[in-house]
């Protein structure tokens, strides 16, 4: 029968497909689903009075009903053929096609009949009856369709004949496989049924195991290929992706992530050498719902693993899809239910019609319901298949005689509290004897007294084996109620002394029975509609697969709670929900004995407790050291780490560990970090000179505390300052000496005898006295506090209050026992330069007469008379005058000995009380309470300004105002580092003072080092902080690094073999060592005595002169004191002997980190390297123009080309007189500005860098804007809606904090803050809305924004404050944005147009710490507002929040340091210095020019000169020149750039090509633009972090294309750039790394300005979006672009600025390796000879075999061997421009079957000509303008004998002919259009070493293998030898 079925189906299914038949897709079965109630098929088929099968032909139009009915023509009959009308049959044997009848069908839309609907051409099994008295061929439908299925044929075929369908009993299950998700590469086996009746996930991937191609994997295990990597991937069911070809490495310490264990969706990172785990950032994950296994939905996995991440809890997926599809699903009818798939639908849309008030039917499920339809619905909408029991009455009345009534509930027993817990244990367990024990009493104690007829059943036992469950059904007839039945428990228990019912715990209440029993554990009460026997059934429990997780108190998770009912049900006991959601171990109880340390916390793992450590942490970099020495990025990973290894870590530093962490240093010595990274406790040596004596403990007299300190650092022990005073002034015999007493003999004596002279002083008590010594004789013999208020008597001065009466007294007789000396007799000479005199007749005695002029110079000195004098000529009149010893004791003034402070040697004798500033003689400074130390408040903190850090105390020195240093700072003000110190900053963390620099003397080239990191400025081949880093093998030496074995030529094994020159003095390093010293330091006063040396250089002072002339071993001698002037100019002898004159106030710097022998700037300057401020052009070339010279110039010959010489280059003239901005000054892009006096300039930096150069790179998490400072991020999409969410503090000041606006429209959105509140605009064309919220903003305090707009309407709210609406004016709806989207401020040029529109005068002061932007489409973003951030594009003048750029006293040579609005500093210098630093004197170091003609001269900020260097130039003054080598490869420095001719013809499409060699992670290799104000089209190629990024702006945005990994520094790479309109491509050494499109709709590229290669000259003017802030440092091999190779950069440039010859290089060394003359031709790092005169071999080492003759070249021919190539110059194919017509003859002989033969083309893409074997046979091939057109000979030339072609070109017409070949002319016609060729005129012959257009056959790019004789161009021979342009690797052809 299945036979027969199969062959007349195959009939059936030909024909309904062959109409178009949909209806057999389906298996559906036939029994009713849960959308529908419907009979079984059996019933149906006995209802229906045919059944046929047939196609709908046609449906006609419905009724109002609904229904409608539909021609059908009939295929086959099933039943009832004789139903079926015989006058229409036709005859099915001989037309198959047409069936067997035509009938009329009605009935379909009858919302009684589940599947009633079809369409025209759907073929269905039809069950029919006959409609009553209607025509023969019109019949209804009885019930559903049924699909065309085999199945169904064969049960429906069974159903008719009566018979049991035997292939479908049991009903087939369904597919175990639906809805079964097997990831990662498995497949569902429906063979492997699990115990939920599921199909098994399988991995069916094998692989090969021969295959070794070993890869690593994410989980750091190394497959032995990657499909054995992705079988484990799928047999674990986890992702698990390549990590890196190759094997893994294995070791933890080259692999931190090794063996790391991350949970809770997070992943392991590498950061720096350590391992963290860290929580997934989901901001460029796109949304895909899934469910977690918790019950959640997420957006995607990201966000799923985020989740856990974040909760510390695993999540795992459980279903790709919401967990419940139905939530959120809306039906207008009916309700939403699951598919198979989980797919959620609408079904049980039917409509019932209102039931019969007196009918009622009794369901199967033990239910009455009023109707029919109603029982349906509801069993639809439950999924439970319910059938009808009895329609005339409902099911009370059928079963009203067996029903009863049961009760149900709960108690508590006594007598289980008293039991053991094992006992309590076991009654959970239904299986255990007590359990069965007890359930037995209790069922047969409460059955017994209850009475008959009452079946009592005890459930279970719960909570905590207390609790009893119990159901009791009572006999029929009962009319007891819940509340009966628990008083008779109550009496029943209490007669039971064991059963004891706890009070308050007895529950009953009415339980549903299904007739006569109770459904216990979730059952369903069923009827059997055939038997009408009433039972509990678990079967029709449905659940669908809706995951909403409930945990039973079986601690067993279940998908949904009717999945706990079924699993009720079948386990037959009670399932309680202990709570909503997935099971989770009682942490608590696990963890109760668990003590975790070092952070660790305990947790619940796979049931198991465990110490866990939170190893997830903060992204934000807030650095802190450990005290196991390692950095860490903030605090958070420092105690992640200390709890994975179970070890304190203590945080000992805010910032990176420098190897000083665990070290003490003690007595003051600093700690600092050798280039190893060892720590290394050194003492400061260095005190500026200031003579405040101090007496030390151990009693010594210091010049000043910081010597104290320092000698107390160097002998490692402690020192005290005892007293500010000197030791011999504490005691004399016991006693202290008065203010103006002398210790003599140890008395304390007053002076007594005064000279006789008249130098009146008003004291400080109003009273003129005759002398000062007068005045000391007259307070120390009274005992008063009287000082010198002033020279002169006092009715000359201010009266002071509580003076006298200012008289003076009168002049007291002189002459009157002066017991200090006697007077001369006349003849005798007086002391002290003093001359003996006469004197006046009316007076006794003679008088020393002082004759010494002293000039009014300030350069005090302190006399041991503890007075200090103006200069040393002042002391010696005062020795003369008073005819006193008096000598000069310091330099410098003395200490006001007034206002000493004593202190006792031992600190158990309390210091002497401080006296009231009040009660002193110049009363208090203006703070009230710290002494003056002079009139006018001298010496007080508020006139001194002393540098709190720098200084001891904030007083001075009351007359030469210096503050009291700390060791190693200096300055007047205390407020700097002395030279060979840094560090200012670290006496905040409590340093004594700065840090001594250390440098190594042998490796570094100067002391000093830098003042923000300690860095030496090292020699050559000299590494390291300190520069004490040789390369591996070398040592150190006295002079620099050596070999161990080469000898240091100044070392000498004794004194006697030393000649030391220029000040040094020789000295025994060793007993074998002996070596020229030059002295290390010089001893200088407060006041310096400046010098101009013969060098032209002005020095400090002259021991620092000469301290640099040993250095540099030069002779420089003082030519004048005082500062150099503008009129000398003097000869220095160099260390080479060579006189060279220097000019005036030269100070000269090394031109980089590794010159050497070099004159330097003076010891004591701060030296930075930063760019120029100003230039002097040289008078031969251009301020920018460094290009080679010509050829004329002798002292600087060309470097060699393959010509062996460079053509002229064509400087252009000078341009007019430099402004300060014009050397480009402003490093890494940042804008250059003039300042006010149009002397010096200031730099804008960009984002990222700062200094005043913006040379200083800076790094910030929390931005702060300074008003003129902003930050660019692309466009925000807010068409129709969008929402601003950021936090900011201010400083006060109103400003706008961001915009977005049209580059030329209306439309824009802004927030800015306006009279101190925050308002919200936005223009959608028709006005602007101004949304202001009242609020008034405090300074310094942050603010939580949300600015939300939708349509017109918006609203901005502020914390939880209430939020301030508004709309925007007219009907417009939409935001149109395409300008960048700016916080803080916008850029210059836009500003006066948007702050009229916003309402505000500037940008933002202040700090943002978070910014969000939530667009049109609801995706949030965070940005990234780090400089390196993946969101910023650029930015301006932006620092971390908190900085303050003045806060390490910048500015030079007192320059008062300012803060810029765009949050740099500015330096105000005073008169005589300018400068970004102040470090310029008035002279200026570059006129005259000192460089080289050819070179640059520029102007450093902090002082002296650069000089930069030509190609083919260096040295510090360029006047070395570099030895020519005749392969050039540029080299690039940082600073260099090579500028040409802009690209031309890339408007649509561009390629290019480059070859480089990079020696740092950042530098710009190429950039074009079209504008230099920052905007405009672009195309550049960048290295940023390591990365290659290739970007391109057509004008809407650029296209950013980066490669996946960083380059490898090093080493050759070849990059390749192809763009094609919006599209672009990067390739990098073969792989494609990167693709993508440019934004909007422009697809033409616009460029307008030179070419830049390597850098450039002042990124300020590139575009923004390009982000080049930085030139390359490496070598460019090659380039390329468009095909055509640029033969050499420099050749033709526009300038070459600092470009040197890449010596690491095989081709560029002297000696290259190609030999006999060959050219050396670099490819990659290797290289290839290009070999001449017939030699050959790698390198060109082999002779020619046929001698020097080239003859036999010209008689067999030459034979070429596809790498060689043959090129012609114009002069022989001559270049026309428009060419009407080419001939070629071409004699050859091959046995290759491809290669280029002859090729001639315009570059660009233009036109060509072109002559190829392709395939054995030649083609001739020309374009002339669109298309290329290709001619073919039919004819094969690779046969090796010798071929003559010709070719011919007339127009638009070609022919192609093989000479002596009957028929072998081929003939042919380009396309209508141009008719002439223009070319370049070069011809190849035998290949193109460039590259070919693309579009051409692969042949053409292989070059012609083979022999080329007889060549004609247009009918002229042509000499293969004599005109070609190069006859390298030439040989003959042999036979």
């Amino acid at each position: 029968m299945y036979r027969g079925l199969l062959g007349l189906s195959a009939v059936l299914l030909a024909a309904f497909l062959a109409r178009g038949a949909e209806g057999l897709d389906g298996d559906a079965p036939l029994r009713s689903n849960r959308q529908c109630h419907e009979d079984n098929l059996m019933k149906r088929v006995r209802r229906a009075t045919a059944i046929v099968t047939g196609t709908v032909e046609q449906k006609m139009n419905g009724y109002p009903d609904g229904k409608y009915k539909a021609k059908v023509r009939v295929w086959r009959v099933m039943k009832g053929t004789n139903e079926i009308p015989t006058a229409n049959r036709v005859q099915p044997l001989r037309d198959p096609s047409r069936g067997v009848a035509e009938v009329m069908v009605g009935g379909f839309g009858d919302p009684h009949i589940c599947d009633n609907e079809v369409d025209q051409g759907d073929t269905r099994i039809f069950l029919l009856d006959k409609k009553p008295a209607g025509p023969p061929d019109e019949f209804e439908l009885t019930s559903s369709l049924i699909r065309v299925t085999l199945d169904n044929l064969i049960h429906a075929e069974s159903a008719v004949k009566g018979e049991p369908f035997t292939t479908r009993e049991p009903p087939a299950p369904k597919d175990p496989c639906i809805a079964v998700f097997c990831g990662f590469g498995a497949t569902c086996d429906p063979t492997q049924i699990t115990s939920a009746g599921k199909g098994t996930c399988i991995c069916e991937q094998t692989c090969s195991s021969g295959v070794i191609a070993p890869v690593c994997g994410s989980d750091d295990v190394t497959y032995s290929s990657k499909c054995n990597l992705e079988l484990k991937s799928c047999q674990t069911q986890s992702r698990i992706t390549v990590k890196k070809e190759g094997k893994c490495i294995q070791d933890p310490d080259s692999n931190p992530c090794y063996g790391k264990d991350c949970r809770y969706g997070s992943s392991c990172v590498v950061d720096g050498s350590t391992a963290k785990c860290v929580c997934p950032t989901c901001d460029e994950q796109t949304e895909s719902t899934v469910c977690g296994d918790d019950g959640n939905d997420y957006k995607n996995e990201c966000e799923m693993n985020k989740a856990g991440c974040s909760k510390k809890e695993e999540i795992t997926l459980r279903f790709r899809g919401k967990c419940n599809p139905c939530d959120g699903f809306t039906c207008d009818k009916g309700v939403c239910i699951l598919d198979d798939n989980r797919n959620p639908q609408c079904s049980c849309q039917q409509d019932c019609p209102a039931p019969d008030p007196l009918a009622s039917i009794c369901a199967s499920n033990g239910k009455t319901y009023p109707s029919e339809c109603l029982m349906l619905k509801e069993a639809c909408e439950t999924g439970r298949d319910l059938e009808v029991v009895d329609r005339s009455e409902g099911c009370e009345s059928v079963y009203s005689a067996a029903k009863g009534k049961a009760v149900e509930g709960t108690f508590a027993l006594s007598e289980l509290d008293r039991r053991p817990a094992e006992f309590q244990a076991a009654l959970e367990d239904p299986t255990s004897q007590e359990y069965k024990d007890l359930k037995d009493k209790l069922e047969n104690a409460l059955g017994a007294s209850l009475g008959p007829g009452r079946e009592v059943k005890i459930i279970g036992f719960k909570d905590g084996s207390i609790k009893v469950i119990f159901q009791i059904v009572l006999p029929p007839g009962s009319r007891e109620n819940p509340e009966d039945v628990k008083e008779k428990l109550m009496e029943v228990l209490q007669d039971a002394p064991d059963l004891e019912i706890k009070p308050g715990t007895l529950v009953v209440e009415e339980a549903e029975s299904c007739f006569g029993q109770v459904c216990e554990f979730s059952s369903e009460c069923t009827i059997n509609p055939r038997t009408r026997d009433a039972d509990c059934s678990c079967e029709s429990i449905t659940c669908d697969e809706s995951y909403v997780p409930v945990c039973g108190d079986n601690m067993v998770t279940y998908n949904n709670d009717c999945k706990r009912k079924q699993a009720e049900c079948q386990e037959q006991k009670p399932i309680i929900v202990k709570y909503n959601g997935k099971c989770a171990p009682a942490k608590e109880a696990l963890c109760e004995n668990v003590k975790c340390g070092f952070g660790a916390t305990c947790t619940v793992i796979e049931g198991n407790a465990m110490c866990e450590c939170d190893t997830v942490c903060p992204a934000e970099f807030q650095p802190v050291c450990g005290s196991d020495g390692v950095s860490y990025n903030n605090m958070c990973y420092l105690q992640a780490e200390s709890c994975e290894r179970q070890q304190e870590i203590r945080k000992v530093d805010d910032r990176l560990c420098n190897g000083c962490e665990n070290t003490t240093c003690r007595f003051g010595a600093i700690c600092q970090s050798s280039s190893s990274v060892e720590a290394l406790c050194v003492c400061p040596k260095s005190c500026i000179e200031v003579y405040s004596p101090v007496c030390g403990s151990d009693g010594k007299t210091y010049s000043n505390k910081c010597e104290l300190e320092v000698a107390s650092c160097n002998q490692q022990k402690h020192i005290r300052a005892v007293a500010d005073m000197p030791c011999e002034d504490m005691d004399c015999g016991g006693a202290h000496c008065g203010p103006y007493q002398e210790c003599v003999d140890d008395k304390c004596q007053c002076p007594t005898v005064c000279p006789a002279r008249y130098d009146p002083v008003c004291g400080s008590d109003g009273i003129t006295y005759n002398s000062e010594c007068k005045l000391a004789v007259k307070a120390c013999q009274d005992g008063l506090s009287v000082v010198v208020k002033a020279p002169g008597p006092c009715e000359d001065t201010v009266e002071v209050e509580g003076s006298g009466s200012g008289s003076g007294e009168e002049p007291e007789g002189s002459g009157t026992g002066d017991e200090e000396f006697d007077f001369c007799d006349e003849g005798s000479n007086c002391r002290f330069g003093g001359k003996c005199m006469d004197m006046d007749p009316d007076s006794e005695g003679e008088e020393c007469i002082c004759e010494i002029k002293c000039s009014g110079d300030i350069k005090p000195v302190c006399g041991t008379d503890k007075k200090t004098y103006e200069n040393e000529c002042r002391l010696k009149l005062a020795a003369c005058t008073l005819q006193r010893h008096i000598q000069v004791m310091s330099n410098g003034p003395c200490p006001d000995r007034v206002k000493v402070f004593r202190q006792q040697f031992f600190s158990d004798v309390p210091p002497a009380p401080q006296k009231d500033c009040k009660e002193t003689t110049y009363k208090c400074c203006p703070d009230g309470k710290t002494p003056a130390a002079g009139a006018g408040f001298a010496g007080c903190p508020s006139v001194c300004k002393c540098n709190s850090l720098g200084s001891y105390a904030q007083t001075c020195d009351s007359q030469s105002g210096q503050c009291s240093c700390k060791p190693g700072v200096g300055g007047k003000k205390c407020d700097r580092c002395e030279p060979g110190f840094w560090n200012f900053r670290g006496m905040q963390d409590g340093k004594i003072g700065c840090t001594p620099c250390e440098c190594s003397k042998g490796g570094s080239v100067r002391d000093d080092c830098d003042q923000m990191t300690g860095k030496c400025v090292c020699k050559p081949g000299v590494s390291g902080m300190k520069c004490d880093r040789c390369r591996k093998g070398q040592v150190m030496g006295p002079t620099g690094c050596r070999e161990p074995t080469q000898r240091e030529p100044e070392v000498a094994e004794s004194c006697d073999q030393l000649m030391c020159k220029y000040g040094a003095v020789c000295k025994k390093m060793s007993r074998d060592v002996a070596q020229c010293v030059c002295p290390t330091e010089c001893k200088r006063g407060t006041i310096e005595t400046k010098v101009c040396g013969s060098d032209g250089q002005t020095f400090a002072d002259e021991c620092q002169m000469r301290v640099i002339a040993c250095r540099y071993q030069q002779d420089i001698r003082v030519a004048y004191a005082g500062p150099c002037k503008a009129d000398v100019t003097t000869a220095a002898v160099t260390p080479t002997g060579r006189n060279t004159t220097c000019p005036t106030n030269l100070t000269r710097t090394p031109a980089s980190e590794n010159a050497t022998d070099k004159p330097s700037m003076p010891e004591g300057t701060k030296e930075t390297v930063l760019p120029t401020e100003s230039t002097r052009v040289p008078p031969t070339s251009a301020s920018v123009n460094l290009v080679t010279p010509t050829k004329k110039m002798s002292t600087f010959p060309p470097l060699k080309t393959t010509e062996k010489m460079r053509p002229p280059v064509t400087v252009t003239p000078p341009p007019p007189a430099p402004t300060p901005c014009s050397s480009v000054p402003c490093m890494h892009g940042g804008t250059c500005k003039r300042t006010n006096d149009g002397r010096s300039f200031e730099c804008s930096c960009p984002a990222g860098w700062t200094g005043p150069v913006c040379e200083e790179e800076v790094f910030f998490y929390q931005p702060a804007f300074g008003g003129d400072s902003y930050i660019a991020f692309k466009t925000i999409k807010v068409f129709l809606s969008g929402t601003i969410m950021l936090d900011f503090r201010y400083t006060g000041k109103d400003g706008l904090l961001v915009y977005n606006g049209q580059k030329s429209g209306k439309d824009f959105i802004s927030l800015a803050i306006v009279n101190g509140k925050l308002q919200f605009q936005y223009d959608l064309g028709s006005g602007p809305s101004e949304i202001i919220h009242s609020l008034p903003l405090e300074p310094n305090r942050w603010y939580a924004v949300t600015a939300s707009r939708v349509k017109r309407d918006g609203y901005i709210r502020i914390g939880n404050e209430p939020d301030t609406t508004g709309a925007s004016p007219g009907a417009t709806t939409g935001l149109n944005l395409d300008d960048d989207f700016y916080v803080g401020n916008i850029p210059p040029e836009d500003r006066d147009r948007v702050y009229q529109r916003i309402g505000v005068t500037g940008g933002f002061k202040g700090c943002i710490r978070e910014l969000k932007i939530i667009d049109q489409k609801g995706q949030e973003k965070m940005y990234d507002l780090r400089p390196n951030g993946k969101d910023m594009m650029f930015g301006v003048g932006v620092s971390e929040c908190g900085s303050d750029p003045c806060k390490a006293k910048p500015c030079q040579n007192e320059g008062q340091c300012e803060v810029t609005n765009d949050g740099n500093f500015r330096c105000v210098c005073k008169q005589g210095f300018h400068g970004p630093l102040c470090g310029h004197a008035a002279s200026d170091p570059c006129d005259p020019d000192p460089c080289h003609p050819d070179s640059l001269c520029t102007m450093k900020p902090e002082g002296g000169f650069q000089c930069r260097c030509p190609v083919g130039r260096r040295g510090m003054l360029c006047d070395e020149e570099i030895e020519d080598a005749q392969t050039f490869i540029p080299e690039f420095s940082g600073n260099s750039y090579i500028q040409r001719a802009g690209l031309t013809a890339v408007s649509k499409s561009l390629s290019a090509e480059v070859i480089f060699y990079a020696t740092k992670n950042n530098g710009m290799l190429l950039y074009n633009g079209q504008k230099t104000d920052g905007k405009g089209d672009f195309v550049s190629l960048n290295l940023k972090d390591g990365y290659l990024v290739f970007r391109f702006n057509l004008g809407k945005g650029p296209a950013d294309i980066r490669s996946e990994d960083p380059v490898t520094l090093n080493e050759w790479h070849e990059v390749k750039l192809d763009r094609n309109l919006r599209r672009g491509q990067m390739t990098l050494d073969g792989k494609v790394v990167g693709t993508g499109e440019s934004p909007g709709t422009l697809s033409q590229l616009n460029l307008g300005l030179p070419l830049f290669i390597g850098g450039g000259e002042d990124y300020s003017t590139f575009a923004r979006d390009a982000d080049i802030t930085t030139g390359f440092t490496g070598a460019i091999q090659k380039l390329v672009i468009a095909g055509a190779v640029v033969p050499d950069l420099v050749d033709g440039a526009l300038a070459a600025v600092d470009i040197g010859n890449f010596e690491k290089h095989s081709c560029t060394r002297k000696n290259n390796p190609c030999k006999n003359g060959g050219a050396c031709m670099p490819m990659m790092a290797d290289y290839k000879c290009d070999c001449s005169g017939g030699y050959t071999g790698k390198r060109c080492e082999k002779a020619p075999s046929f001698g020097s003759d080239p003859a036999p070249l010209r008689l067999e021919g030459i034979s070429l061997d596809g790498t060689t190539s043959l090129n012609y110059p114009n002069a022989i194919n001559k270049k026309v421009p428009n060419q009407d017509n080419n001939h070629f003859e071409v004699t050859f002989r091959t046995t290759s079957d491809h290669g280029l033969l002859l090729w001639n083309h315009k570059p660009g893409g233009g036109d060509f000509i072109a002559l190829a074997i392709v395939g054995g046979k030649p083609q001739l091939t020309y374009k002339l303008g669109k298309q290329p057109f290709t001619i073919e000979s039919p004819i094969s030339v690779n046969t090796g004998r010798w071929i003559t072609i010709v070719a011919d070109r007339t127009k638009r017409e070609g022919s192609l002919e093989i000479v002596g070949v009957n028929g072998s002319i081929q003939k042919g016609e380009s396309p209508p259009g141009a008719s002439q060729l223009n070319t370049d005129g070069v011809l190849w012959i035998g290949g193109f070493s460039g590259a070919l257009p693309s579009g051409l056959p692969s042949e053409y790019n292989s070059g012609f293998v083979g022999c080329i004789k007889d060549v004609k161009i247009d009918r002229q021979e042509l000499d293969l030898l004599q005109n070609s342009i190069e006859r390298r690797n030439l040989k003959p052809c042999n036979g």
